[in-house]
């Protein structure tokens, strides 16, 4: 998103003897206070966030930060809302956050599904549009045949949505983004999958908490909300 990281320390070393000398001599405990720095660096991305006036992606955020367990895993699609979550998403534990670096449209119930099976004991809950879902949806067959209970959530947008706020950004016009978004209830239904909705998101924590908290299968929550791009004017 055109934002760059300067380098504070740098260290140029041969691998190997770089490692053996930190083996010798290892850094002490406290020698850098990490938690002072972590706390800097969210307060600076939360006047970033601020800046952007972007109330209603920064609180799906916060709904998801709160609403989920501490040792839930959140897999991201390519999609508006996983473009917030891979910026200001706080993972509350080691590998709480699958991310794909690829860019690749529709992977999100795929990758859950092996999330869900290598990890049988922590809550996996997969964001993907309803562009992305399209793409990969039926695997909730799968999902169900093979007893993985994660919930994925729909953000319904009806659109190839980050598409849709490039298109605007850069043309000011849109052209074959708008989708035809398909009856999730119903194609819950067929699938044999629970169906969730949340009217927005100031009611998406409760519906998000008994999705999670219901481990007899994959569960579908729909939340219908259409959201900016992270650095997109108003």
């Amino acid at each position: 998103f055109g934002r760059t990281f300067p380098v504070a320390e740098g260290v140029v070393a041969d691998v190997g003897l770089l490692c053996r000398a930190l083996l010798a001599d290892p850094p002490s405990p406290g020698s850098r206070d990490g938690e002072a720095a972590v706390r800097a660096a969210l307060q600076g991305r939360s006047a970033e966030v601020g800046e952007q006036g972007a109330d209603d992606e920064v609180e799906l955020m916060r709904v998801l930060t709160d609403s989920l367990p501490d040792d839930a895993i959140v897999v991201a699609d390519m999609t508006v809302a996983a473009y917030w979550a891979a910026l200001y998403l706080d993972a509350k534990a080691p590998g709480g956050f699958v991310y794909p670096s690829s860019g690749a449209l529709g992977c999100g119930i795929p990758l859950a599904l092996g999330t869900a099976a290598a990890n049988p004991d922590r809550p996996t809950v997969v964001v993907c549009g309803d562009g992305g879902f399209l793409m990969a949806g039926h695997e909730l067959l799968t999902a169900r045949a093979e007893g993985l209970p994660f919930v994925t959530l729909v953000v319904n947008d009806s659109a190839y949505g980050i598409l849709r706020n490039y298109q605007e950004t850069l043309f000011g016009r849109t052209v074959a983004v708008e989708l035809n978004a398909p009856d999730f209830a119903g194609l819950a239904a067929a699938c044999g999958v629970r169906y969730l909705r949340a009217e927005g998101v100031s009611a998406l924590g409760p519906v998000l908490a008994e999705a999670v908290a219901d481990r007899s299968g994959p569960v579908l929550v729909e939340l219908p909300m259409a959201l900016r791009a992270p650095g997109q004017s108003v």
